[in-house]
């Protein structure tokens, strides 16, 4: 327990004076002007929520490399996998909640839309059907496809497309829900199943693979 919660308290202070925060920048830039366009054809949380995640792909789809030196760390100093994973997921979480909740207010404010409670609602219930399944993916991809090197590199923006075509694909049982069935409550409910397949399936299995390919000691 002590790893894990020294593991979770790293990674939240190494985002927040990391120039992988940076990636957020443009990407809000570009929403902010998105905004005021797109409330005018239809709702405005994919523009959040797209660009939160594509601007935290690093958190997601990176685990075991935040930085150069973290694979040689954790190598040299060995930790619980099972932990790392984990502790790890729930920062991501934390991390996409905070910048979702701060740029929603800077967003909004550049918002047509009178009342912006029936978007904020979207923004939530969006975020909890996508959360564990992008977790799932982003787990299996840092094993399979580490960067050792991050920041502004061409595979960075590919990759940064690469998770715009997952939330893309992780967002279809939301708008199944609200937009087909009009049962907004079973965002909630597929949440919590997917949330359970994420910590008794996804991370045991993201352990047996790191395992066997023997990226960490």
């Amino acid at each position: 327990m002590k790893q894990g919660l020294t593991l979770y308290a790293t990674e939240m202070k190494e985002f927040f004076r990391h120039p992988r925060a940076l990636h957020l920048v443009p990407l809000l830039l570009f929403a902010a002007f998105m905004m005021n366009w797109i409330a005018h054809i239809g709702p405005q949380y994919p523009v959040i929520i797209a660009a939160i995640v594509c601007g935290l792909e690093l958190q997601f789809d990176n685990i075991l490399f935040r930085s150069p030196n973290e694979y040689f760390i954790l190598t040299v100093y060995p930790i619980d996998r099972e932990i790392l994973v984990l502790a790890k997921n729930l920062a991501a979480i934390t991390i996409t909640l905070f910048c979702l909740a701060a740029s929603s207010a800077f967003l909004f404010y550049f918002s047509p839309v009178e009342s912006a409670k029936r978007e904020i609602t979207e923004v939530i219930l969006s975020f909890l059907v996508v959360v564990f399944p992008l977790l799932h993916v982003g787990n299996l991809r840092s094993i399979d496809n580490p960067r050792p090197q991050s920041g502004w590199r061409v595979r960075d923006f590919v990759e940064t497309l690469w998770m715009g075509g997952s939330l893309a694909i992780a967002l279809i049982p939301y708008l199944v829900f609200v937009y087909v069935i009009d049962f907004p409550l079973l965002c909630i409910v597929y949440s919590a199943g997917a949330g359970a397949f994420w910590y008794f399936t996804s991370i045991p299995k993201a352990v047996n693979r790191l395992g066997r390919e023997q990226l960490l000691s």
